[in-house]
């Protein structure tokens, strides 16, 4: 069928990204085409994506300003509504606001453009590592850049398509400003069998801390052991690649503790708890071990019941303490879940890390 909403549009580009301060556009009134009655406005730093700044803005027959405060923009698009007549306009000028300039360094760009190897990254930070002075025009030798994200592989060169790539969590770049521009450029990041590996690697695994096992989160319902956990680990469980770790928890105060239920590491079965010891303490330094105990791995589903539950036979204490003795894996061991109830099965609440 025919659409009912017809459009024109055109798009002017400028040589650089100005601070656009004002539209100034002068109707075209005549007999050699149509007047624009209302027009909008996207603008866009890239001059491929745009975002939308006025919406059906009305226009008079002579000069029409449209206030845009400053807006950075590579180019602006201009729709209207149409008919199959002939539109026009008279005139149409630009005034810059408050702001900088931003021209591409082409040759900048195309040092990112590559095909081999490190081909992309996003959250770009540079660093003068000759003498720390990042502001602009300062002295340096070379500058220095940690990326995120970042993709290492082959790219096609006809059509810019990845042929094959992983993605490290960072890299780092060097530009030595003493080299010719083409040689200038050089990326590192480490490779262990043929495979690009991550830069930098956390001391801890975020997302996976301590502090997790006690809350809700993952579980169809909190603080009751009838809840089922899910099978991803986004802040809902507890990972550590440490050997024979801990997990120290504190109630705040000493409480009579009946039962404790314990959900294994769920996102990855194989990375669960396999023996472990429990301890508790008045005090946080002296510990008073109370037994050892096996724990079975878990299904892995997205709805996991409670994997081992601990009678306690009301132990008083302000700490309790689980010691891993050995995990189904060598790499990693994690827990999902912990939930302390007393004899009335009231949940007790505490900190875990």
């Amino acid at each position: 069928s025919e659409s009912l909403i017809k459009t024109h549009q055109f798009i002017i580009s400028f040589d650089a990204i100005y601070p656009i301060d004002q539209i100034e556009l002068t109707s075209y009134v005549g007999n050699k085409a149509e007047t624009i009655e209302t027009i909008s406005v996207d603008y866009s730093l890239s001059g491929t994506s745009y975002n939308r700044y006025a919406t059906n803005v009305a226009l008079n027959d002579e000069l029409n300003i449209i206030t845009l405060g400053g807006v950075m923009a590579r180019s602006l698009k201009f729709t209207f509504p149409s008919t199959d007549e002939k539109f026009g306009l008279q005139d149409l000028k630009f005034k810059l606001g408050d702001g900088i300039i931003v021209e591409e360094d082409k040759a900048w760009s195309d040092s990112f453009l590559r095909y081999q190897g490190w081909t992309g990254a996003d959250g770009v930070f540079s660093f003068n590592l000759t003498n720390g002075d990042d502001s602009i025009g300062a002295e340096k030798n070379t500058t220095g850049f940690v990326f995120s994200d970042t993709f290492v592989g082959e790219v096609y060169e006809n059509n810019k398509l990845r042929k094959s790539s992983v993605m490290i969590n960072n890299s780092l770049g060097y530009f030595s400003h003493d080299l010719a521009f083409d040689q200038a450029f050089s990326f590192d990041y480490p490779v262990l069998n043929d495979i690009a590996q991550s830069t930098f690697v956390p001391d801890s695994y975020i997302g996976s801390k301590g502090r997790n096992l006690l809350d809700g989160d993952g579980l169809s319902i909190t603080h009751h052991f009838d809840g089922l956990l899910t099978n991803s680990n986004e802040g809902t469980m507890w990972l550590t690649d440490a050997s024979n770790p801990e997990v120290v928890i504190d109630l705040e105060q000493s409480q009579d503790m009946q039962s404790l239920y314990i959900w294994n590491y769920n996102a990855n079965p194989d990375f669960g708890v396999r023996d472990f010891t429990l301890s508790y303490s008045n005090n946080g330094s002296n510990y008073i071990e109370l037994d050892s105990y096996q724990i079975s791995k878990t299904s892995g589903s997205n709805e996991e019941p409670y994997t081992l539950l601990v009678e306690l036979d009301h132990v008083q204490a302000r700490y309790l303490k689980i010691t891993v003795d050995q995990g189904y894996s060598d790499s990693f061991v994690g827990l999902g879940k912990i939930m302390i109830f007393d004899e009335n099965e009231r949940y007790v609440f505490g900190q875990s890390n």
